[in-house]
This record gives structure tokens, sequence and C-alpha cells, in this order.
């Protein structure tokens, strides 16, 4: 069964209702009405867990669909990849919806007491909003705290994490044996079970996690190397390569700025561009190739715009020599000169000296000098100097 709530995509597994029902069929002296009842109630509990956390992931960007399975729900973000932090909030959103809707329950409760079956729906609800919450805030693998602790700690602490999960798992085990919640209980160890695994295997996945990375990167400079020399559709297949073999968020940004820039080669800009939107850590470099999907898009003056914006941000950035030339290439060398002499003294020098020789080659020989002047001014340099003497000298000749 699939339906859209709020706009986000829900898909209600088989999985998911056999196990509602069997949780139902565990109540004493069920009845019928009080199964629907109880089937109703862990529908709603699990659904409002999940849209705790789809609801704050869609704020931060991303693209989220839920699935209700048989081992309760599971909220999927796609699209734009969440900070540290972003996605501990996007984790804590779904037990706290849960706890919001318990609180509306309670309140429902001291305002309209309740009999009958209808007090057995609001007792299930609180259990399922408040006990279910805090159980999922244990900081055990794959529950939502052990997430956070996970998100919290860091990729470099991968092992650790799963040590903590695995010690915090067997605690929780036994204390519920010794309550004899005995589902609670198997549901802890198996968890504590895989934590431990994962933590005793460690060393082997991290060994052929780095041996993965090293080989991605072997493809991304091959991937460079091709598109230097303008073999776009093997630049891409080499990042495509490099992708599969890592998920590291660097080495993966940089496979998909390569393919944008293979796509820009093709003049396909609208790909480029979703591309980058793609980009797992952007960063205001990103802006050049930005621009250059833009151009070839069609809407230059948006691409300028965007260049303009990242020099304003960012003057010893890419941003000022991709500026500059698209400034030359447009014939708009006054905008360029204007562009130059305000950023002389803080914008990007490689940027500034290729401007300089330029103007030298276009014929404005003592625009040049003074350029190279002031680079040598700032930097100190001697072969801005030689070039500045030397530009005059042409120009006098």
């Amino acid at each position: 069964m699939s339906f859209r709530l709020l706009g986000i995509p829900v898909e209600v597994q088989g999985g998911f209702l056999i196990t509602a029902l069997l949780f139902a069929f565990l109540q004493r002296s069920p009845t019928l009405p009080g199964i629907f009842a109880s089937v109703a109630v862990i529908f709603v509990a699990v659904l409002v867990h999940e849209l705790g956390h789809a609801l704050v992931g869609r704020a931060f960007g991303t693209e989220p669909s839920i699935v209700l399975h048989g081992f309760g729900g599971r909220t999927i973000a796609e699209g734009k990849p969440l900070s540290r932090g972003k996605s501990i909030l996007m984790t804590l959103a779904g037990p706290g919806a849960g706890f919001l809707l318990g609180l509306l329950v309670l309140a429902y409760e001291r305002t309209y007491p309740p009999a009958g079956l209808a007090k057995e729906i609001v007792k299930q609800l609180e259990f399922c909003t408040f006990g279910w919450g805090i159980l999922n805030l244990m900081p055990v693998l794959p529950l939502d705290g052990g997430l956070v602790l996970r998100d919290a700690l860091g990729p470099r602490h991968g092992r650790l994490v799963l040590i903590l999960s695995a010690f915090f798992g067997a605690v929780l085990t036994v204390f519920f044996l010794k309550l004899n919640l005995l589902f609670v209980g198997i549901l802890f160890g198996i968890s504590t079970y895989q934590s431990a695994r994962g933590a005793m295997s460690y060393g082997e996945f991290e060994a052929e996690r780095k041996a993965r990375e090293e080989m991605a990167r072997q493809r991304i400079e091959m991937a460079r190397r091709s598109l230097d020399l303008g073999r776009l559709a093997d630049a891409v297949l080499r990042a495509g390569e490099a992708m599969m073999l890592t998920v590291e968020p660097a080495i993966r940004d940089d496979a998909r700025r390569i393919a944008a820039a293979a796509a820009i080669g093709e003049n396909n800009g609208q790909r480029a561009l979703e591309i980058l939107t793609h980009l797992e850590a952007a960063s205001p470099d990103d802006d050049v190739l930005r621009a250059q999907a833009l151009d070839v898009s069609g809407d230059r003056e948006a691409g300028f715009a965007l260049l303009r914006s990242s020099v304003e941000s960012n003057p010893a950035g890419p941003a000022l020599e991709a500026l500059l030339r698209g400034l030359v290439a447009t014939e708009q060398l006054p905008q360029a000169l204007e562009l130059a002499r305000t950023l002389e003294l803080r914008g990007d020098v490689s940027a500034l000296a290729w401007f300089a020789g330029e103007l030298k080659e276009r014929g404005d020989r003592e625009e040049g000098a003074q350029l190279y002047e002031a680079l040598f001014r700032r930097t100190g340099e001697e072969r801005f100097e030689r070039e500045a003497r030397l530009t005059r000298t042409s120009a006098g000749g």
C-alpha cells in the first residue's frame, strides 16, 4: 500500500501489518475491536515517528520518503547530504514527534477521561509514543540513539561506536530479560551481536575500505587526465568507477565535479547543474562550474552574476579569473579593467597576472605595466617588476 502524506511518499509493506497484528494478539484477552484498534495505534505511532524524521529532513533540503516494514519504519532522505549536526537533529526529530503526540494524548486523557476501548487506545498510544520513544533513544545501533552516537563521534571513530553499541546493548539485554520482557531482550540481544561482530571485523573492513579509497583516487586522476585531453566519455566513466568504489564524500564530490565539467564540455549545462546539486560538501569554488553550466545553458547573465557574487565574498578564489576571462571574451574590457583595479590588493594573484598579460597582448601596455607594478608591490616577486619593465619597453618601441 502506498500513499502520500504532507507531500511525502509513504509505503506500507505487508510485513508491517503482520507485525502489528502479532502485537495486537499479544494483548491480554484480545477482542476483534481491540485488535483493529491496536493495529491502528501502532500504525499511527510509527508513522508519526517517521514523519518527524521526514519533515525535518525536508526542511534541511532533502527529498524524504517513508517505508513501514516488519521491524518498524525507515525514512530515506535523498538528495542534499546533511552535515553531522543536521543529521543528529533529523534523527532526534522522530522520537520528538512521538513524544509530542504522547503529550497531546496525555492532555486529552486528563481533560476527557476515557473509558472502555477508548481508554485502552489511549494507554496504548502513550506506551507506543513514550515507551518506544525512550527505547529508541538507547545508544544501540541501529536505533535512533545509536545513530546519534555514530554522528556525534564521527566516521573516524567507527569501531568505538560499535564497541559502545555492543556494551550498552548487552546491558539492556540482561536488564530486559531480568524483567521477563523476552521480546525486547531478544531484540537488544540481536543488536548486541551485530555490533560486537562489526567491532571485531572492523580492522578488516577498514583495510578494505582504505584500499578501495586508494583505487578511487587513482580513478579520479585518470578521469582528470581524460578530461584535460578532451576524452569526455572516458572521464565520466572513470569518475563513475570512483563513485562506486568509495563512500568518502571528498572523492565522490571530485567525481561529480568531473562529470559536471564533462557535461559542460558537451554543452549540456542543465545536466551539469543537476549533477552539482548532489555535491555532499559544496564550496564557493564550485561557483565557477555552475557559472559555466549556466553559460552553456544560455543564461550567461546569471553566470556572470554568480561569479560576481563569488568574487565579492572571496576575491582570492578561482572565480576572479573565470570572471575576468568571461568579461574579456565578451568584449567587456573596461569592466574587467575596473574590476582588476579594485581588487589589485586583494584579488587572486594568478588571475590578475593573467589579465595583465592579456592587457599587454591587446596593446593596453601602460595599464598592463601598472597592474604588474601593483602585483610587485603586493607580493615582492621580482618577476612582476620585470614584466612591468618589459611591458613599458615594448610600449615605448
